[in-house]
């Protein structure tokens, strides 16, 4: 009976630190340069572009895009509040929260892509190719994964801490089990 009642208190120990670890996963960074990282004026800032027309993928928020001069030389009209992107964009599968975060990236400008054209004027925005990006600011890594996942694990850390109140509550009152044991010769 001794040995019963001390497995089923490891057991316990071993489930609340799988649910801490479960917990500290779903809530840290999703990246986590966001966490010491300072913005400066030159850093490239943008977040997703949300409009019904035709438009770039991001709009600069912060810092100024160095433009090749030979591609500002072919095109003097190239609007630079806006960015067209390639390589590790982080728009490529469409999440609400990372769409509407503040995103720092590092690149260059590969280029030039038409947004819109008309038979008097062409809409045209650097074509940016990322290298690296990170958000700025803090976004828990649970808001990020699909809703099912997302919800299941809201569900099971709300379960898992009325379950630790409830058995908490016990403890003290005396209710359950008692782990008192008594040896017989």
């Amino acid at each position: 009976m001794t040995n019963y009642i001390i497995l089923k208190q490891r057991k316990l120990k071993y489930f609340w630190l799988i649910w801490i670890l479960l917990v500290l996963f779903g809530f840290s960074p999703l990246t986590f340069e966001s966490i010491w990282k300072k913005i400066s004026e030159n850093d490239l800032v943008i977040t997703e572009q949300a409009c019904g027309c035709p438009c770039a993928e991001a709009k600069l928020v912060n810092g100024k895009i160095n433009i090749p001069k030979k591609i500002l030389n072919k095109h003097k009209n190239i609007n630079t509040k806006e960015l067209s992107l390639t390589g590790k964009t982080p728009f490529k599968t469409y999440n609400y929260e990372i769409a509407h975060s503040k995103i720092l990236i590092e690149g260059e400008v590969i280029g030039v892509d038409s947004i819109w054209c008309s038979p008097n004027h062409c809409e045209i925005v650097p074509k940016f190719n990322i290298t690296n990006w990170t958000l700025v600011g803090y976004l828990p890594r649970f808001l990020v994964w699909n809703k099912m996942v997302g919800v299941t694990y809201i569900i099971f850390i709300l379960l898992s801490f009325f379950g630790l109140v409830i058995m908490v509550f016990c403890k003290k009152k005396g209710i359950g089990v008692k782990n008192e044991a008594v040896l017989l010769d």
